[in-house]
C-alpha cells in the first residue's frame, strides 16, 4: 500500500469529522484554494487505499451563483441520494472553477467538491457513485453546459443524451460515462 500524503489524510479526516460537526477547523482546511489545487495534483493511486464511505459520510461542497435555479435542482438530486450538501453562494464562480482546475471546455453553472474530486455541472448521482467507488486517476468529472433532462434540468419537453467527462489536473479530459435517455 502506498503512503497517503499528509494533506489528503487531513482533508479526509476533516471531511469525516465535519459531518458530525466536531471539526469546524477541518471545514476551513477543505475549502481553501491551496488545498483544492493540491487535491488536483495528488498521486491518485493512493486514493484506492481509503475505504468507500457511504454518501452521507461524504460532504459535498457546492458553489453556485444566487440566481441559478437549476443548481438548486441538482443539489436536491444529490441530497435525495444521501449526500450531505454544504451550499455556498459565491460572487465569483469563475475563480472557484479556475482554482479547482476545471477545463473551460467542460464548464457549467455550478461546481462542487467531494472526497478530493471536483464535480462540475449537472453530473448525475450514478456518475458520482461510480467515481467514488472506482477512484480513477482524475481531478474530477464534468457535464459541460446544461443538457436538457440532466439532474436539475428536467423538462416536460424531453431530454437529450449527454456525456460525463473525467478530467485531469492538467486540463486533459476524456469520456467517463454516457447518459442515454
Amino acid at each position: 500500500m502506498k503512503r497517503l500524503p499528509a494533506v489528503w489524510i487531513a482533508v479526509w479526516i476533516a471531511s469525516a469529522l465535519a459531518v458530525t460537526g466536531t471539526a469546524a477547523i477541518g471545514i476551513r482546511i477543505a475549502q481553501s484554494a491551496s488545498t483544492a489545487q493540491a487535491m488536483a495534483s495528488w498521486p491518485w493511486p493512493g486514493r484506492a487505499a481509503l475505504p468507500d464511505p457511504p454518501a452521507a459520510d461524504l460532504p459535498v461542497d457546492a458553489y453556485r451563483s444566487a440566481s441559478c435555479g437549476c443548481c438548486k435542482g441538482w443539489l436536491d438530486h444529490i441530497r435525495a441520494a444521501g449526500f450531505t450538501v454544504r451550499d455556498h453562494v459565491v460572487e465569483d464562480l469563475e475563480a472557484i472553477k479556475l482554482s479547482l482546475g476545471v477545463p473551460a471546455e467542460l464548464a457549467s453553472c455550478h461546481t462542487a467538491t467531494v472526497a478530493g474530486y471536483v464535480i462540475e455541472g449537472h453530473v448525475p448521482v450514478s456518475a458520482m457513485q461510480r467515481l467514488l467507488k472506482q477512484r480513477p486517476e482524475a481531478a474530477g468529472i464534468a457535464v459541460p453546459g446544461m443538457p436538457l433532462g440532466s439532474p436539475g434540468m428536467e423538462s416536460p419537453v424531453g431530454a437529450e443524451p449527454y456525456t460525463v467527462f473525467s478530467f485531469m489536473g492538467d486540463g486533459a479530459y476524456r469520456p467517463f460515462q454516457r447518459i442515454e435517455v
